[in-house]
């Protein structure tokens, strides 16, 4: 389960993204700060070089927040039915 949002880890990203697209810091240093795996550097580079286009930020509105998804959802409404570590005992 994520502790930070998509968006929010591409925010933290930003900065040391483009201090390696300046230049500034080798790809090793710069993956190594952000403290990703190669998968979400890909992502943030890509979000960092190119233009949003607004209709599939629209399409895709909530779908990338943890609680917006069917998984979630789903969990919420089976919620009752389900047991805990606690039940365990």
């Amino acid at each position: 389960m994520f502790d930070e949002s998509l968006p929010d880890r591409l925010e933290r990203y930003g900065d040391i993204l483009r201090d390696w697209l300046d230049g500034n810091l080798s790809r090793t240093e710069a993956v190594e700060l952000v403290g990703a795996d190669e998968a979400d550097v890909a992502l943030a580079t890509y979000v960092e070089t190119h233009d949003a286009v607004p209709e599939l930020a629209d399409a895709v509105a909530g779908v990338l927040e943890p609680d917006a998804n069917a998984t979630v959802e789903k969990r919420d409404a089976l919620a009752e039915t389900m047991s805990s570590v606690g039940d365990l005992r």
